[in-house]
């Protein structure tokens, strides 16, 4: 496997087990890489979100390309970006995607 790919699942898993720490090193290690830009964004995201940063969370998430291989992703962490700014309906809309 490589670099940014291992170190984009290795982030992934990681919030997934709040392990903030290892997600942030993740995240460091991703920024290197232009052409994970995608990936990047989305962790970075995510983290955000974990970190009790909603808002910024989606700012994140919106840079995403939701055309691609990352929107469901993109739209389950977007919802519950949304959600916690109780932004209910769209929140919801974003869920039904």
């Amino acid at each position: 496997m490589d670099l940014p790919k291992h170190a984009f699942a290795r982030g992934m898993a990681a919030l997934d087990a709040a392990d903030l720490r290892t997600a942030k090193a993740s995240l460091d290690c991703l920024e290197h890489y232009s052409n994970w830009r995608d990936q990047a964004n989305l962790l970075r995201g995510a983290y955000r979100l974990r970190l009790g940063d909603p808002e910024g969370g989606l700012r994140e998430i919106a840079k995403v390309n939701f055309n691609g291989p990352l929107r469901p992703q993109a739209l389950l962490f977007s919802g519950e970006c949304l959600y916690q700014q109780k932004a209910l309906s769209e929140s919801l809309r974003m869920f039904g995607q």
